[in-house]
């Protein structure tokens, strides 16, 4: 026996500070909710669990910044669709620019609104940001210049000149004519008949079919517009025949629909689609043609149920509206006009072409009709004008009664009638080619029409009163040219032009009874002056000497030189001689005769211009030149050059350009981006033998080695190395990278373009005054810069020309370049939120079940801690 320990309580204690232990470890689970409050508890699993945790929390976080890069997308996306409008609106301007119905002032109108818009698009690139980045500018870089790499293979001497020319003078600055115009308004603006407002004696209804839409989710209406189907009940049910097909049966107020089952019991409609499909295909077959089933959305969804009850509602019988109004005061002015339900009828003197929305004020401009039978005219415009109505022809009294067709009843009230003066659509227009501004023109009304004129050159045109078609443009432009162009006033009249505006020559019988502003001057003209110049030999030239004239050379040559090749004689010194051959070779040289009449006189020679230029010879455009020794120099390529960036040789430009079509790459200002370096190498080379200016100074090759190699022409020959150097370009798009992932190098990035004015080719900085479309039509921007960067005030920029047909046109095309690079950009836009949108879906998914999983780890199971 053992006395000294008593092993039973010892084990009874034990066990007592076990369970006591246990339940605290059980107790501190239940109380935190988590199996793994310690790493004691489970050291594996806390290490699994903090491991997934960090996993969770950063798909969660993945998941924000996806929906934030949304947020940045969309903020982009919602700028560009209001630059889209923009655009849209510039496009329908310049379409209206295109027609030369506007006039110069009109068309200038039409510029001031797209001066304004190409600004506001380039606010909307300049200011739109998210989080203080700005997304629709690009990358703003700095722009490097770089001296190239040039050895010199052989060095240059310039020829050395005997012969000289100074003294170049203007006789008479070269001053381009302009046409003088003026106006003559041959109608009022204010309509000369009144017409009251619309009285509704029967309000329209507009028929609707019957319809309803069932839970789940199919949508049935009438074939016909009435409430005849008001009350029909349609009832889908599920077939309980295996291999059943699916009918429809209409029996009085109630269609009912069984769907068919496949041959092993199952429905033959699981979606949606398939329901649809079903429900059509069993309508067919029980010849139901008075319902019809429409096509639902979401065609894939599963269906909660194929049962479902719904009854037809909303049909509404058609009520053909009845509406009168009262010519109230007869129109005595042809040109005029009453526009009734969005249509205009426009008064004639004479017979009228209802079809054409015409009607008669009467046979003649002295027999016109009363307002009774004014009205009938009118309304018989309008019933062969407006399919909308069928009683128009019922006019009684000066009123007119509008019964709508059937089936074309609107719902709505015909709005009331307005009446019109034709105002200044329709005018004539004179214009001198001359450029006087002296003489004035008058319209007057006679028995006869008849042009003459006073012995200021005052005209005055009096047009036939009885017989309007005598007053057409045409006779009127042939009368004026016929007085000639000796007339005693000093006008030469046979340099007069007339065009009309309106309805004068769309329609004969429009005047005859109305002058508003029958007298108009002259004004805006300038008389043309053509340029004459001189210039003086002050020493003989000898052999191989080059006189250049505006880029055309003349070589001097010993004794009897070939004038149309461009060659003079040295005639032994005889300066005199030299003076005559140099004005001969002139005078026979293919580009310059076209432009100036070349004689000489002593040791002077003169040219004038054979039509104004505007554009005087100055001392630039003439030099004398001899043959030197060429220099040749290699330019080592530092690389490719990328959109934007630049090549300049001697302070001339040649921009790299990622455009299909430039105009500058026919000019040799510019080259196409390409990703071959050799390329770009035999790019720069033609380029430069294209160049006006540059081709004049060397002849550019590449080498063996792909370098690019300059060889002075022989009169442009100096001992002087040419100064070449690059530009990087401060072109780039802005790029944004989203973290989409719970861990490194789980990202996407997404680029915008520069979307200002500029970057789509619908503004110039000035660099470029033309601009060529893909589809290969020039454009040209306006001389002075009428652009800002919508942020102030200050014009920077030059907008699309659309002052003519052709330039309108022409930016018609480039304005569609820009809306397709905005409709790509935001494509791309949209392509870049869509994914991001699954990769939020992925996130969560992966969060979710990765949540789980952490907590069957970490998370307490209470039933078993509760034990």
């Amino acid at each position: 026996m053992i006395i000294n320990h008593n092993i039973a309580a010892l084990n009874t204690h034990r066990q007592l500070g076990a369970n006591n232990t246990n339940a605290s470890k059980n107790l501190e689970k239940l109380s935190s909710g988590l199996k793994i409050n310690k790493a004691g508890d489970d050291a594996a699993g806390l290490a699994i669990s903090e491991k997934m945790r960090s996993q969770i929390r950063g798909l969660d976080m993945a998941q924000k910044n996806a929906q934030d890069g949304i947020s940045l997308i969309q903020t982009t996306e919602g700028a560009l669709n209001e630059t889209h409008s923009i655009l849209q609106r510039m496009r329908e301007l310049a379409t209206q620019a295109s027609n030369d119905t506007n006039t110069k002032s009109d068309r200038g109108e039409i510029q001031k609104e797209i001066n304004q818009l190409t600004s506001e698009i380039n606010r909307i690139g300049n200011s739109t940001d998210f989080n203080t980045q700005s997304l629709l500018k690009g990358k703003d870089a700095p722009v490097v210049e770089t001296a190239s790499e040039l050895a010199t293979v052989k060095t240059g001497e310039a020829g050395i000149v005997t012969g000289a020319l100074t003294n170049v003078n203007t006789v008479n600055g070269s001053v381009v004519g302009k046409a003088s115009t003026a106006t003559v308004q041959a109608a009022t603006s204010v309509a000369t008949g009144k017409v009251s407002a619309i009285s509704e004696t029967t309000a329209s209804v507009k028929a609707v079919k019957s319809s309803v839409s069932l839970a789940n989710g199919i949508s049935f209406e009438s074939d016909l517009a009435n409430n005849t189907l008001n009350g029909t009940t349609i009832e889908i049910v599920q077939g309980t025949t295996a291999g059943g097909a699916t009918t429809a049966s209409l029996a009085g107020n109630k269609l009912t629909i069984t769907i068919g089952q496949t041959t092993d019991g199952k429905s033959l409609a699981t979606n949606r689609g398939e329901l649809y499909n079903q429900i059509s295909a069993g309508l067919t077959a029980g010849s139901v043609t008075s319902i019809k089933v429409k096509e639902p959305a979401n065609t894939s969804e599963a269906l909660g149920s194929i049962a479902s009850t719904g009854t037809l509602v909303g049909g509404v019988n058609e009520v053909v509206g009845v509406s009168t109004f009262k010519l109230e005061k007869a129109f005595t002015e042809a040109g005029d006009t009453v526009t009734v339900n969005g249509k205009t009828y426009t008064a004639v003197i004479g017979a009228a072409t209802a079809a054409n929305g015409q009607f008669s004020i009467g046979a003649t401009a002295d027999a016109l009709d009363d307002k009774d039978d004014q009205a009938a005219s009118l309304a018989a415009a309008i019933a062969a004008s407006d399919a909308r109505f069928t009683g128009g022809a019922a006019a009684t009294t000066g009123t007119i009664t509008l019964t709508e067709a059937a089936t074309k009843a609107t719902g709505t009230k015909v709005s009331n009638p307005v009446a019109n003066g034709s105002g200044q659509d329709t005018k004539l227009n004179f214009t001198n080619k001359n450029g006087q501004n002296l003489s004035t023109v008058t319209l007057a009304q006679g028995a006869a029409f008849g042009v003459a004129a006073d012995g200021s050159g005052n005209l005055t045109i009096t047009l036939d009163q009885t017989t309007a078609a005598n007053n057409t443009v045409e006779k009127i432009t042939a009368a004026i040219q016929a007085l000639g162009s000796a007339h005693a006033s000093g006008i030469d009249f046979t340099q007069f032009e007339v065009t009309a505006e309106g309805n004068w020559n769309g329609d004969p019988n429009i005047l005859g009874n109305a002058l508003n502003k029958p007298q108009g001057t002259f004004v805006g003209g300038t008389v043309e002056v053509k340029g004459e110049y001189n210039f003086d030999l002050d020493k003989p030239f000898a052999v191989g000497d080059v006189v250049e004239i505006k880029g055309q050379k003349f070589t001097a040559v010993e004794g009897t030189a070939n004038a149309s090749n461009g060659e003079f004689s040295i005639s032994d010194g005889d300066i005199v001689a030299q003076t005559a051959s140099i004005a001969d070779a002139i005078s026979l040289n293919e580009t310059l005769k076209g432009q100036y009449v070349s004689t000489a006189s002593g040791t002077q020679v003169t040219l004038t211009e054979i039509s104004a230029s505007g554009k005087d010879l100055k001392q630039a455009d003439f030099a004398v030149l001899a043959k030197g020794t060429p220099g040749e120099f290699t330019i080592k390529a530092d690389g490719l050059l990328v959109n934007g960036a630049t090549f300049k040789l001697d302070g001339e430009t040649i921009k790299v350009s990622d455009k299909n079509q430039h105009v500058g790459y026919e000019a040799g200002t510019a080259i196409q981006a390409t990703n071959d370096p050799q390329a770009q190498v035999a790019a720069l080379a033609d380029a430069i033998n294209k160049n006006a200016i540059l081709k004049e100074k060397y002849e550019a090759s590449v080498d063996d080695s792909g370098e690019l190699v300059l060889k002075q022409t022989e009169l442009r020959a100096t001992e002087v190395a040419p100064e070449v150097s690059t530009t990087s370009s401060p072109l780039g798009n802005f790029t944004a990278s989203f973290q989409v992932g719970a861990n490194a190098n789980q990202s996407m990035t997404i680029e915008v373009e520069d979307m200002r004015s500029s970057s789509l080719g619908i503004a110039s900085d000035g660099s470029e005054k033309q601009i060529m479309s893909s589809d290969g039509k020039v454009a040209s921007y306006v001389e002075v810069a009428v652009v800002t960067d919508g942020t102030s005030n200050t014009n920077t920029e030059l907008s699309l020309d659309i002052s003519s047909h052709d330039k309108a046109t022409a930016a018609i095309s480039v304005i569609n370049d820009a809306i397709e690079k905005v409709s790509a950009q935001r494509s791309n836009l949209g392509a870049y939120q869509n994914r991001l949108d699954h990769t939020i879906n992925n996130l969560g998914t992966s969060s979710e079940n990765l949540t789980a999983a952490e907590s069957r780890i970490r998370d307490v199971d209470y039933v078993l801690s509760a034990a």
